[in-house]
């Protein structure tokens, strides 16, 4: 098994982290300062507003519309957003709003967090009264909690809301996580394995609400999966994201039952694969040299390794360069468990050179190497 890269996607999206990083920081003031007051920002993006000057709600829906398919990449839309939600707030005095309303306010706030500075971990020491804290994304992300179970004492069963309270609730624990410090990491990491129980039923009660599920919806069912992996080696319980990819997987399994939007299908086929690739993975890990049962658990590894790329083949496209990098990838590890130089391992190993030829010309990465290696045979 010496042919098994991993990772060639990470080093790239590594890279991409970074200049989004960079990007942010240069936009720092944005965060700090009223973009109506702000003398040096960057001009407004340009509004489009369909909706008739006395339909409020048709007003705000067609300024979140811009908000949505613009390139999200500062937060003067959101602003105007949030100061519409607060108009129509003191307008209607909390009353007769629509579930949407508490929806678009409560995901707009959380939007504003990403570009808000995370709270960081401090010391006990005393506060002076005259002192005023900063505003931090885990502020944005609490005030989108507040919002979500308000619309939700009058809304119950309303799908969109639901969807927005189990996304809010998986960034609350991404931020009590960063916030934290290292000497109460892991024991605020087992009091957060508990919310995930709760994210996962908050989601599942939206999906049976739901006439429909939207591929921005079920981010939340990949980010947690993530987000149970990374629990899971802070407090060093191996069954945790077990538990978790089981419940994802079934998730996916539904939509691919009953949903028909074209796009959503395919994040869902991705999740299904996903999994089926991680399960690979832990199989993988336990392989020992010397073990002579090590044949059952190579088998095992190769059914879900297959399963996993059939359900990333239906979900190929041939402009995501990075994707098929992560294809690539997996079929790399399939080929890897055949014997060397044979008609399977070959075929896998084809299969895997031309997504990377085709992700190196869209521009991802330089795969050259990896390319020779495969085809030196």
């Amino acid at each position: 098994m010496a042919k098994r890269p991993l990772g060639l996607n990470k080093a790239n999206k590594s890279k991409k982290k970074k200049l989004d990083s960079a990007e942010k920081a240069e936009k720092a003031v944005a965060k700090e300062i009223s973009p109506e007051n702000d003398e040096s920002a960057e001009p407004a993006p340009a509004l489009t507003l369909d909706a008739d000057e006395e339909d409020d709600m048709g007003q705000l829906e067609s300024l979140y519309k811009n908000w949505t398919s613009s390139e999200r990449d500062s937060p003067r839309l959101l602003h105007g957003v949030v100061h519409e939600c607060d108009s129509l707030l003191q307008k209607a005095k909390g009353e007769g709003l629509p579930a949407r309303f508490h929806e678009i306010y409560a995901a707009s706030l959380l939007d504003l967090a990403e570009f808000a500075d995370k709270k960081k971990p401090v010391k006990k020491k005393k506060v002076k009264s005259d002192d005023v804290a900063p505003e931090t994304s885990d502020m944005f992300v609490d005030a989108a909690l507040e919002r979500v179970e308000t619309g939700l004492e009058q809304y119950p069963e309303d799908a969109g809301l639901l969807f927005v309270k189990s996304r809010a609730l998986k960034q609350d624990i991404d931020e009590k996580m960063s916030a934290v410090s290292k000497e109460e990491r892991k024991e605020t990491a087992k009091k957060m394995i508990s919310q995930l129980n709760k994210i996962l039923e908050v989601f599942k009660l939206a999906q049976k609400h739901a006439s429909t599920v939207t591929p921005a919806q079920l981010d939340v069912v990949e980010e947690l999966i993530e987000l149970s992996g990374a629990l899971e080696s802070v407090v060093k319980q191996s069954d945790i994201s077990e538990t978790t990819l089981v419940a994802c997987e079934k998730f996916y399994n539904e939509i691919l039952a009953s949903e028909k939007d074209e796009n959503t299908v395919k994040k869902a086929h991705r999740g299904v694969g996903t999994c089926k690739m991680i399960v690979a993975d832990s199989l993988l890990d336990l392989l020992d040299d010397d073990d002579e049962d090590n044949d059952d658990t190579v088998e095992l590894a190769k059914k879900n390794l297959k399963a996993a790329i059939e359900h990333f083949q239906k979900s190929e496209t041939d402009e995501d360069g990075e994707f098929m990098v992560t294809l690539a990838e997996t079929m790399i590890q399939y080929g890897n468990l055949f014997e060397t130089e044979s008609d399977d391992q070959k075929k896998w190993y084809g299969e895997a050179v031309k997504r990377l030829r085709q992700a190196q010309r869209l521009g991802v990465g330089k795969y050259d190497e990896m390319i020779l290696e495969l085809e030196d045979d």
